[in-house]
């Protein structure tokens, strides 16, 4: 049922409560009512029911509608019946309404003004709403240059003198003469000289612009964006292979990096790491590091390190990092030359070379008397000392003594072999396995020789 609309019709059926059947006849007793958006039940107009058909359609009857019974909403329609036991119902009984003329013609017409509806202000512009969404992406409109050109070519168009400054702003585009000469002509911009305010084309006028050709530069396949809610681009917003290099304007990325000046963090905006297929990093050279040329390079990068000087502020060397294998065999002799060869001018204090310097001035080091009294020598000459030492010559049955050696103490058989000696003999000769002492001159003949009954303890002897 459409709203607010006249010549529509209210259908009722009647039935007797005793029998259930369908009541035919009773139009005459029947009145209809009508209660709008719920503001109260009022009779309708029409007081004469019309019966439908008493045989095919029994029990049902007709009410013509004013408009002004339509005008609601919601509309809750009723009926009863003066005639004892006959129960009347609407059909349907509440109706929620439909705007007038609603139909598919309208429908599509609606939609054609929801398309062209204009989203400015604070319209559409709800939350996730369709209006909201379509504010984000607007679709280029305005030319993005029109003016009257200074002249041209076959191939090229000279903008007017406001036209950019900036070199291929206007690609890629639509250039189209609109009056003038050469007026209807379209062609893609290939370059643009921000200086010479020169464009050209990818193709060729037929009628190459003059200065009273107005033009109209318009975007090519571009979008302006307005904004993005957070997370709303991802990567899986775009099918495979949808973004290439010939998706961008031509030169996009160098009006990047042309800026004149860039501030680049290590660690933060930016990581270069020189390697496998990595190229532009310039290798430092031999006399960047030491003037006199003692590192020596090889296709930009160092190759041999010779000599260096004044080396300060050397980190600590890693365990292991010198080996003797990674040594030159000569390293440890020339450290020894060198450290021999060092000049101890001026040694700092508690230091080797310190040390050195004052036992050579004598100021710490033994002198002759120290050195024998830490050898327990008692006399100053040497050979003299050396010749009472003890000379023993051991085999594996004699121990042989040189009676020549002054023995002190008190009388043993030391003071017997003094006696010995004194009588002319130079060495004794006692074999362990006979138990023979044999006495010798100092010439190195035999004295004499006895057996003697003990090599340890002996108590008695006998002439051999």
């Amino acid at each position: 049922m459409f709203k607010n609309t006249a010549s529509q019709k209210l259908t009722v059926f009647a039935f007797d409560a005793s029998t259930n059947l369908p009541k035919t006849g009773d139009a005459a007793n029947l009145t209809a009512y009508c209660d709008l958006d719920d503001g109260g039940v009022t009779v309708l107009t029409d007081t004469s029911a019309t019966e439908k058909d008493s045989t095919n359609a029994k029990g049902y009857y007709i009410f013509d509608l004013s408009q002004a019974e339509t005008n609601g909403d919601k509309i809750l329609f009723s009926c009863k019946s003066s005639t004892s036991n006959v129960v009347v119902i609407a059909v349907p009984a509440v109706v929620y309404t439909t705007p007038p003329a609603f139909s598919a013609l309208t429908k599509a017409a609606i939609a054609a003004t929801t398309w062209d509806e204009l989203l400015t202000g604070a319209t559409h512009n709800i939350t996730s709403s369709a209006g909201k969404l379509l504010r984000l992406v607007v679709p280029v409109t305005t030319a993005l240059r029109t003016g009257t050109a200074q002249g041209g070519s076959s191939t090229t168009i000279t903008l007017d003198s406001g036209a950019s400054a900036v070199n291929d702003f206007y690609v890629p585009s639509i250039v189209s003469i609109t009056s003038g000469t050469g007026a209807g002509q379209s062609a893609i911009a290939l370059s643009y000289v921000g200086a010479t305010k020169v464009l050209t084309i990818t193709d060729t006028f037929a009628t190459p612009p003059d200065n009273t050709s107005v033009f109209s530069i318009d975007a090519f396949g571009q979008v302006v964006v307005a904004g993005f809610t957070a997370g709303a681009i991802k990567t899986t917003s775009f099918a495979a292979g949808a973004i290439d290099a010939t998706a961008f304007a031509q030169g996009a990325a160098d009006k990047v990096w042309s800026t004149s000046t860039r501030l680049l963090t290590a660690g933060t905006n930016i990581v270069l790491a020189k390697g496998t297929g990595v190229t532009g990093f310039n290798d430092i050279a031999a006399t960047a590091i030491v003037s006199s040329g003692a590192i020596t390079t090889s296709g930009g990068a160092v190759s041999a390190v010779t000599t260096t000087t004044n080396l300060t502020n050397l980190p600590s060397i890693p365990t292991n990092w010198l080996t003797a294998a990674g040594l030159a065999t000569d390293a440890a002799a020339e450290i020894a030359v060198a450290v021999r060869d060092v000049d101890n001018t001026s040694p700092a204090a508690s230091s080797l070379g310190a040390a050195v310097n004052t036992a050579a001035a004598g100021g710490g080091g033994l002198d002759a008397a120290g050195t024998r009294a830490a050898l327990g020598m008692a006399s100053a000459n040497m050979d003299t000392q050396l010749a009472t030492l003890s000379t023993f010559d051991v085999s594996s049955d004699s121990v042989k003594l040189d009676l020549t050696q002054v023995i002190g103490g008190t009388a043993t058989l030391a003071d017997a072999l003094k006696a010995a000696y004194a009588q002319g003999a130079g060495e004794w000769d006692l074999n362990t396995s006979t138990k023979v002492l044999t006495l010798k001159n100092k010439d190195g003949t035999t004295f004499i020789q006895f057996d003697i009954d003990s090599v340890t303890s002996p108590t008695y002897r006998h002439i051999h």
